[in-house]
């Protein structure tokens, strides 16, 4: 039997491009960050990093890119029984700049994109029931097809006894009612968008927007008026966003001004990037609707996960885990800027690394093939020999390692590469500047050393934390790991170099993932390994 969700998101799935060149006209970005987008997508994604077990109904092409978002979204954890490829069109793309904190140009690249091919075949009566929620978005109102398909997704949650919430999601570009240079436009009036818009409010138990939504579902030039308007036509649960102001939420009458309502204070910080901030909020707040939280505490988190996504670059990516809302929320004072603070920087990198790797065995390519896959192996390029190989094993699902050098350039490998330093060849500055380097590329980093315990403090000491560790065999291993405890209980892990009794050892510490070792008997020392560790592991506590 297949296990319950607590939401199923219904809408569009594109590909953000982002300039990577802040402060410029989108005509002037010289290079773009990909990440997965769509209001709908952004929130399946925000809700799993907070625990909501989430799924997604959608299409995407039958290209690199809709394969690029169906991956992205089962390393995320989200249900993809929904997600179709359509062979004949394409995914959608939205190109985005970040000019200053009120302007951020947006064009849209949408035309008979696969998500708005989106029909009432897509929608399995099964799949739904499975929900305790569907999560619907107003722009697939914008057409026939999509809207009858999401209704119909409302209409059957209703039967199975679920919940409907309702995204306004307003952008009159993708209406139709504004230049399609003008993507970052919030609101156009047009009676047309009032009248399909209701036809889904009136499904809702929760309906989500800000003040120009609500001016948008409501038919009216003020947000209270437009808010009383929506009231008149339903019952459901109306909650809405103020920017730094915060939010209200309005779950009986609505009366002449929004301290009728339950307000939440916003977060004060710079904005940075306003884009995705809606969707964060909805994720925040679905996970305090969902779980049966109190409304001030629901709006609490909503406004904390808004507030992280505005401070970062991207949608989807800048979405907080749960252990990283709960640090925010109980762990302040924050600096206004937070992109700035470098505690919560590592806590939002480390908590939403995917995949991960419970147990990990890296073989040395020595200048052969790569081996075929298979759970939880891994390959290492020593130098440009074996860089032919590495790049073959791009489809392989393998964990790739590649030695960096003074010559390498971080942006001109793909991103899976894992960046494998020698920790005692480089000096405090060099450290501090490959670490830089690798979060801002997106790298994870390994660094290997020698004598264990004593450069691990280093490595601390100088504010920097890779990804992983790859250190002798005959290390202090009760050391190793209480560094790493005491330092950074986010770290993936550590493997071993060498083997022998050292290896043994290393085996009792729950911080070990596996090792480096050349190919010669590779699959025999994985077998070899798991024995010992299940054995060490079982080892009564002293």
């Amino acid at each position: 039997m297949s296990a319950r969700l607590d939401l199923i998101a219904i809408g569009r799935a594109l590909v953000d491009l982002y300039g990577e060149q802040v402060g410029g006209r989108l005509e002037d970005m010289g290079s773009f960050a990909k990440y997965v987008g769509g209001s709908p997508t952004n929130t399946a994604i925000g809700a799993a990093r907070l625990g909501l077990s989430a799924g997604l109904i959608t299409r995407v092409g039958g290209d690199h890119f809709g394969r690029f978002i169906a991956e992205e979204l089962a390393r995320e954890g989200v249900d993809v029984s929904g997600v179709t490829s359509d062979p004949a069109r394409l995914t959608g793309l939205a190109l985005l700049g970040i000019r200053d904190a009120e302007r951020f140009p947006l064009v849209f690249y949408r035309r008979d994109c696969a998500d708005m091919a989106l029909s009432e075949a897509d929608i399995d009566p099964a799949l739904i029931a499975r929900a305790d929620a569907v999560v619907l978005s107003g722009t697939h109102l914008s057409t026939e097809a999509v809207s009858k398909a999401s209704l119909k997704a409302a209409r059957l949650a209703k039967v199975a006894s679920g919940k409907v919430a309702f995204d306004i999601d307003y952008r009159p570009v993708l209406w139709g009612v504004a230049p399609q240079d003008a993507g970052e436009t919030r609101f156009v009036a047009d009676a047309a968008v009032t009248a399909r818009l209701s036809g889904a409010a009136a499904l809702a138990d929760l309906i989500v927007g800000t003040e120009e939504e609500f001016q948008i579902l409501g038919g009216a030039d003020e947000p209270i008026a437009a808010l009383q308007a929506v009231r008149r036509q339903t019952d459901a649960l109306l909650v809405c966003k103020r920017g730094p102001l915060g939010a209200v939420a309005f779950p009986g009458a609505v009366g002449a001004d929004f301290d009728s309502g339950i307000a939440r204070a916003g977060v004060t910080i710079e904005v940075f990037n306003v884009l995705g901030a809606g969707d964060a909020f909805m994720a925040g707040f679905l996970r305090g609707w969902l779980r049966d939280e109190p409304l001030e505490t629901a709006l609490d988190w909503a406004n904390a996960c808004g507030a992280l996504v505005v401070s970062r670059h991207g949608c989807a990516p800048a979405m907080p885990s749960w252990t990283e809302l709960m640090a925010f929320l109980n762990d302040g004072p924050w600096p206004t800027r937070l992109r700035d603070d470098a505690r919560l920087a590592h806590l939002h990198w480390a908590t939403t690394r995917k995949p991960d790797w419970p147990e990990l065995f890296v073989r040395t390519l020595d200048g052969g093939p790569a081996p075929d896959g298979g759970a939880g192996v891994g390959v290492l390029a020593e130098g440009e020999a074996d860089l032919l190989a590495l790049y073959a094993a791009a489809d392989r699902r393998l964990w790739l390692g590649r030695r960096l050098d003074d010559r390498a350039d971080l942006r001109d490998w793909p991103l899976t590469h894992v960046a494998v330093v020698y920790a005692a060849g480089q000096g405090s500055a060099a450290l501090i500047e490959i670490a830089a380097a690798c979060r801002a590329t997106r790298h994870e980093l390994m660094l290997e050393t020698t004598d264990g315990a004593a450069t691990m403090a280093r490595v601390y000491a100088l504010g920097v934390r890779p990804d992983w560790w790859a250190v002798d065999a005959d290390a202090d291993w009760p050391a190793v790991s209480a560094t790493l405890a005491a330092a950074d209980p986010h770290c993936r892990g550590v493997l071993v170099v060498g083997g022998g009794s050292g290896a043994v050892a290393a085996a009792r510490e729950p911080c070990v993932r596996g090792f480096i070792g050349p190919a010669a008997g590779f699959a025999e020392r994985i077998e070899a390994w798991r024995t010992t560790k299940a054995a060490a592991m079982a080892e009564p506590v002293a």
